[in-house]
């Protein structure tokens, strides 16, 4: 495989407060790989780097072979790399369609492209097309989250990141929102996701790398990590084999 996203020796900070110390890893083409960790040890702030939306005090980022360490987000979009944030901060007051059409900004000039990625987002997620006229705020927390998911892929990326998928969701809404992940690695796009639920984030991914107070401390398969005596007492508690 060849390397699709790297960061090397990457270190962010909120001021003068130091969050993560220099974060290494890869994202290589068509993998789906999970980055884990307890609340606070450095998460969202590293992918919030990835997306642009968090300058790096030093370190490098590459993506699909460009530098983009001080790249702003939008280009970073362009170049093929789309984010779901935590939280999913869908657009409440415009429908389902609105908001699916703001993440497909890249067919602005054409407008049948746009509707043909419409078409396919809500071929992906029937719950959305039976709602598609309907406003994002009275949608469900699920049905938000796969709005969220289905606006980053309408940009058709090469790499989807996805802060926190399963945050606030239900257990069998939560399994469906991993289905997604693997469908969507399965049509060919590139994943990295953070998740605090390891036990379905290894489920789900390839590799994965282990954050704690912003430093990586493991990384290796999910077979190799959910094997790893430290994940498995701070992360997994006992796992079937």
């Amino acid at each position: 495989m060849t390397r699709l996203l790297t960061l090397e020796g990457v270190t962010l900070a909120y001021g003068n407060v130091v969050v993560c110390e220099d974060i290494t890893f890869h994202v290589d083409h068509g993998e789906v790989v999970t980055l884990i960790g307890s609340n606070g040890a450095g998460k969202t702030t590293t992918m919030s780097a990835v997306a642009g939306l968090l300058p790096t005090r030093s370190g490098r980022i590459t993506f699909d072979g460009v530098d983009i360490t001080s790249m702003p987000p939008h280009l970073r979009v362009r170049l093929g790399l789309s984010l779901v944030p935590e939280g999913r901060h869908v657009f409440p007051f415009m429908s389902v369609r609105e908001n699916l059409l703001l993440g497909g900004f890249r067919f602005k000039s054409s407008p049948k492209e746009a509707a043909s990625a419409v078409a396919e987002v809500l071929d992906r997620f029937p719950a959305l097309a039976r709602r598609a006229n309907a406003n994002a705020g009275t949608l469900s927390g699920g049905e938000q989250q796969m709005l969220a998911v289905g606006r980053a892929t309408m940009s058709r990326p090469k790499l989807i990141c996805l802060d926190e998928p399963s945050m606030g969701l239900g257990p069998l809404i939560v399994a469906e929102i991993f289905s997604i992940i693997n469908e969507i690695s399965a049509q060919g796009t590139t994943v990295l996701f953070v998740e605090q639920n390891a036990q379905y984030a290894l489920r789900t991914a390839h590799r994965g790398y282990v954050l704690q107070t912003g430093r990586v401390i493991a990384s290796g398969t999910s077979e190799e990590l959910r094997h790893d005596q430290r994940v498995k007492d701070a992360y997994l508690g006992k796992v079937r084999a």
